[in-house]
């Protein structure tokens, strides 16, 4: 069971009990829909109006909020995705095989093709089918609109704060608690 999940809390919306692994931590919260033959699977937490339907696959320790879907062929195995992202068709997001570093995509995303490792893409993107943003690196690679920065890593550089999905899921957890 997810940590501060209590048994009999109400999650979101399944179209069957093969929607939702009953294996790891996953969770499918407030009016999140997983439908048809899609999975939210691992420690994976599909939340707010976010849905995945057709035969998409969230899993891993992905993050899908706001009003993201995976549909299609899609696989989410990792990192943080919301506003109004689409990952569509075969489209990945993936963590770094390389670093373990996980994406963070924010904003009108539509992904088509595969976004890995430490890479944040903000604003109005299309990542197309055949096409990869791949960081193999310990670097971040930050795409704003049409503006691409690289953020050099730094070994002694302080540890970002929490991200946001993890603060909002400690709240949650508190809330239940009283």
């Amino acid at each position: 069971m997810r940590e501060g999940v209590k048994a009999g809390t109400l999650g979101g919306y399944v179209q069957s009990a093969d929607n939702l692994s009953q294996d790891g931590a996953a969770w499918i919260a407030d009016d999140a829909i997983c439908c048809e033959d899609a999975l939210v699977a691992g420690d994976a937490c599909l939340t707010e109006e976010a849905i995945a339907k057709g035969s998409a696959l969230v899993s891993g320790d992905a993050d899908v909020g706001g009003k993201c879907m995976i549909q299609d062929q899609a696989i989410v195995m990792s990192g943080v995705l919301k506003f109004d992202i689409q990952v569509c068709g075969e489209g990945r997001v993936l963590r770094s095989r390389v670093t373990n570093a996980s994406p963070w995509l924010q904003g009108c995303l539509r992904i088509y093709g595969t976004v890995s490792g430490k890479v944040e893409i903000y604003g109005s993107q299309v990542i197309l089918p055949g096409m990869t943003i791949d960081n193999p690196t310990e670097d971040l690679i930050q795409i704003k609109d049409d503006v691409v920065q690289v953020y050099p890593f730094e070994k002694d550089r302080p540890k970002s704060p929490e991200p946001f999905h993890k603060a909002k899921e400690a709240a949650r957890s508190a809330d239940m608690e009283r």
